[in-house]
C-alpha cells in the first residue's frame, strides 16, 4: 500500500516512491489483505493516510479491454480519421505521452514519420510477441494510435512516448508515479496520461496527488481520460483538481453526438469532450501467413 509518513506496529519493507509518499510491503503481520491494513490505519489515524497501491489501466473499470471501438483488420493503406489538420498547430509544444509505447514501425505512417520519438529507443518500444505471424498482445498499439490522433490534431507538436503501461495496458500506481516524477526533468508542456482507475471509497491516489504537487511547480499541465467505467464516480488521476478530464463521445453512427456508453458521466466529464469511437489512426502491421487447406 502507499502511505504518507506513518508509524506502524508491523515490520514493513519501505520503498520511497515520490516526495512525501512511501510504499509499504507488509510482512509477518496479522493482516491477510491490503484493505484490512488500510482500514486499520483509517481507524487509528484518519482516512487518506494510506491507500492501496492501485492498478491504473487503459481498460474499463471491469478489467475488460479498452472499451472504445475495438480494433478491426485493414487490408490496405488507410488515411486517419480525423484527418491531419492544416497549419502548424502545436508548434513549440512538447507533450509527454504515458502509454503503451511506440510501435517499432510507427514511422511507416506518414503522419507519424517525424515529431514522435520513444523516450528510450529500446525500453519504450511497444513490443509484439515473437512468432510467425507475431502475436499482438493486449492493448498493443494503444500508444501509437493515441500519438497518431494527437499528431493529426496538432501536426507540429513534438511527442515523447513512454512505455509505462507494461502489463496489458496497466501498471501499479507506485511504478507510474516514479516514472512521471523523473519525466518532469524533460520539461514537457503537457503530460498526456492515458490511464485511469476507480479507488477505494473514492479516495484520491496519494502517489499521484504528490506528483501533481510537483507538477504545479512547473508550467506544465496534465490531461487524463475522465474514465472508462461509465459510472458517475471519480476516476483518477483526472478527478484531481487542476487536471483536465476528457470524456469520450460517439461522434458518428449510432449514438452520434452523445456520450459514449463507457465514458464517465456527470460533472467530472464536463471539463472537455471529443470523439472517441469509430476513429482511424496508427495501427499494428502484421503480415498474415497463408494457411493451405489440408
Amino acid at each position: 500500500m502507499s502511505a504518507r509518513a506513518v508509524r506502524t506496529e508491523v515490520e514493513p519493507d519501505v520503498e520511497p516512491v515520490i516526495e512525501g509518499v512511501v510504499l509499504l510491503r507488509l510482512r509477518r503481520t496479522r493482516f491477510t489483505a491490503v484493505v484490512d491494513a488500510v482500514e486499520e490505519v483509517d481507524r487509528r489515524l484518519r482516512p487518506g493516510v494510506a491507500t492501496p497501491n492501485q492498478v491504473l489501466t487503459v481498460a474499463s473499470g471491469s478489467g475488460s479491454g479498452c472499451s472504445a471501438t475495438e480494433p478491426q483488420e485493414v487490408y490496405f493503406e488507410i488515411e486517419p480519421f480525423p484527418s491531419v489538420c492544416h497549419g502548424n498547430g502545436g508548434a513549440g509544444v512538447l507533450t509527454y505521452m504515458a502509454d503503451t509505447g511506440l510501435l517499432q514501425d510507427a514511422a511507416t505512417h506518414p503522419w507519424l514519420a517525424c515529431g514522435v520519438r520513444p523516450q528510450d529507443p529500446v525500453d519504450d518500444v511497444d513490443p509484439l510477441d515473437p512468432g510467425a505471424p507475431p502475436v499482438i498482445p493486449a492493448c498493443a498499439g494503444h500508444g501509437t494510435f493515441g500519438a497518431g490522433v494527437l499528431r493529426c490534431m496538432a501536426p507540429d507538436a513534438e511527442i515523447i512516448m513512454a512505455r509505462v503501461l507494461t502489463h496489458g495496458g496497466s501498471r501499479l500506481e507506485a511504478d507510474l508515479v516514479r516514472g512521471l516524477g523523473a519525466a518532469l526533468a524533460l520539461g514537457p508542456d503537457i503530460f498526456h496520461l492515458t490511464m485511469a482507475c476507480l479507488s477505494r471509497n473514492d479516495q484520491p491516489l496519494i502517489g499521484f496527488e504528490a506528483w501533481l504537487r510537483l507538477l504545479r511547480r512547473t508550467d506544465a499541465i496534465c490531461i487524463a481520460p475522465a474514465g472508462n467505467s461509465g459510472f458517475d464516480r471519480p476516476e483518477f488521476p483526472a478527478a484531481f483538481p487542476g487536471s483536465s478530464a476528457l470524456a469520450r463521445w460517439a461522434a458518428t453512427g449510432v449514438g452520434g453526438g452523445r456520450r459514449s456508453a463507457t465514458s464517465v458521466v456527470g460533472r467530472r466529464a464536463r471539463a472537455g469532450k471529443g470523439p472517441g469511437q469509430r476513429l482511424r489512426d496508427g495501427y499494428v502491421r502484421v503480415l498474415r501467413v497463408p494457411v493451405r487447406p489440408r
